[in-house]
């Protein structure tokens, strides 16, 4: 038998499933309002759901995976290795899904790590 929550195990739950989302709106680089978008829901909804004030329901849940490829257990239980399940990648998201901004990040990082190589 299911064990029912109590009214503050719901609160913590929806507060778990709003960091676990804002954490992944950001590895993606996306911003609240491109979110919003991409969903077809207000900023007020995203920003309601990464504070904890509103759950996912399950027309959101299903869009949230979709734009980020992942499964559901990531943002629903917290399960640490979110997937990309079309690739089976345990990073969970390809480069391309990443805004210019990151990608950039992600070049002048590598760009480092060279310099550092090639002074050794």
């Amino acid at each position: 038998m299911l064990k029912r929550l109590t009214l503050e195990g719901k609160e913590q739950l929806r507060k778990e499933m709003g960091s676990r989302l804002r954490y992944i709106r950001n590895l993606y680089g996306f911003s609240r309002e491109k979110l919003a978008e991409e969903l077809d829901v207000s900023l007020a909804q995203i920003s309601q759901i990464e504070r904890g004030e509103r759950g996912i329901n399950a027309e959101s849940l299903i869009g949230i995976c979709s734009v980020f490829q992942c499964s559901s257990d990531y943002l629903l239980m917290g399960k640490e290795n979110f997937t990309n399940e079309t690739s089976g990648s345990k990073i969970g998201f390809s480069i391309d899904s990443l805004n210019d901004h990151s990608k950039q990040k992600i070049a002048d990082f590598i760009d480092f790590a060279k310099s550092l190589q090639l002074k050794q």
